[in-house]
């Protein structure tokens, strides 16, 4: 397994998900909750937030 001692992130896949949230706007208080949890975690968080979006702009 990938092991990284500086970082939030042990997995690699997850840090680079975790910085493109960190860069968007509108995601930027997901990222900074976002400490700790999976990439597929983050994923499936990401796709609720879109899903509630897509449900009040109706």
């Amino acid at each position: 397994a990938y092991l990284q001692t500086e970082g939030y992130y042990v997995d690699p896949e997850t840090a680079e998900y975790a910085e493109m949230l960190r860069t968007r706007p509108e995601a930027r208080l997901l990222f900074s909750a976002s400490r700790g949890i999976s990439k597929e975690d983050m994923e499936k968080a990401v796709e609720y937030i879109e899903l509630l979006k897509l449900k009040h702009n109706k």
